[in-house]
């Protein structure tokens, strides 16, 4: 894990839209627990593979810290294309 950042420091913040109420939908509480599980575990390891620091979750809102705003973009990329391709079916 990297180490919190200080000084000037570059933060994102994610959410997914729509993500409440897909239990209601037909999903299995086992399959909205996996995705969930997933969809937590898929941006932390963006982050923390660009040298982020995820210091909060809450529901489906993630918030990192990054040493650079070029480190912050580049994960935040590869966590949107690691959720993109991921099988969620």
């Amino acid at each position: 894990m990297a180490s919190r950042p200080s000084g000037t420091v570059t933060f994102i913040f994610a959410d997914v839209e729509g993500i409440v109420g897909h239990g209601e939908h037909g999903q299995s509480p086992e399959a909205m627990r996996n995705a969930f599980v997933r969809h937590e575990t898929i941006p932390r390891q963006a982050i923390e593979a660009n040298g982020g620091f995820a210091y909060k979750m809450m529901g489906s809102a993630l918030q990192a810290a990054f040493h650079t705003a070029p480190q912050a973009v580049v994960a935040a990329i590869a966590a949107q294309r690691a959720l993109h391709e991921e099988p969620w079916n």
